[in-house]
């Protein structure tokens, strides 16, 4: 019993431990990053494939500007024949929660993008606007933000992609956890082993032997000896 219950209370830290990474401790499921920098103006900005993710993943863009703006999705190579040699701002990657950007300098306008058949989707904002981007199949996507091909594109964005919320440990604690406990509580329920009884034993036959009127190894009864004088 002494060895059960401390069995029993370890089984129940290692399922709390368990149950702890899926919730209190869990991981995030989702991160954000954002331009901590303020690049020069260009006519457009374009989010590069290496931000966008594949047909998998979701993207979330928020986009802030000044005034009205459009945000136009399409084939990376689509997008690039449209910047041609125009000045761009280019958002190509993510670390952490930081989008790392790059300027290119050219020519000071693009066409005006709204109305292509160029892009599958086509969003216009106007201060601030959040859209979530799912790739419609795969192959390589970038998105791209204007003004009116002229005026400075936006450049303050932000992007919450899914992050790994993965809990490997979790499972195997809770089981593990289960199974110790299950093993005290068969500890605890077994009768104690007895002590003392072969000593017991071998009491009561050494009593009998000496009782009188016992028989002998013979089989004979012994006579009690006559009381001395």
């Amino acid at each position: 019993m002494k060895t059960a219950i401390p069995i029993i209370v370890a089984g129940l830290l290692l399922m709390l431990l368990g149950v702890g990474q899926q919730t209190l401790w869990a991981p995030d499921e989702t991160v954000t990053a954002s331009v901590r920098e303020d690049p020069a103006a260009a006519p457009v900005t374009v989010v590069d494939p290496r931000v966008v993710g594949d047909s998998s993943e979701f993207l979330e863009l928020t986009v802030e500007a000044d005034g009205p703006f459009v945000l136009a999705a399409g084939r990376s190579a689509d997008v690039a024949a449209w910047v041609g040699d125009a000045a761009r701002v280019s958002v190509t990657g993510r670390s952490e929660d930081v989008l790392t950007v790059e300027r290119t300098d050219g020519e000071d306008a693009v066409p005006d993008p709204r109305g292509s058949d160029l892009w599958v989707v086509e969003e216009p904002g106007d201060g601030t606007l959040t859209y979530r981007w799912n790739a419609p199949a795969e192959g390589e996507w970038s998105i791209l933000l204007a003004a009116d091909g002229t005026d400075p594109a936006p450049v303050q964005l932000s992007v919450v992609v899914p992050a790994d919320s993965s809990t490997p440990f979790a499972l195997p604690l809770i089981i593990g956890g289960a199974l110790v406990v299950v093993l005290g509580i068969v500890m605890l329920l077994l009768p104690p082993r007895g002590r003392g009884g072969r000593r017991a034993g071998a009491g009561t036959r050494a009593h009998a032997r000496q009782r009188p009127g016992a028989r002998t190894r013979r089989g004979r009864r012994a006579r009690p000896r006559p009381a001395r004088w």
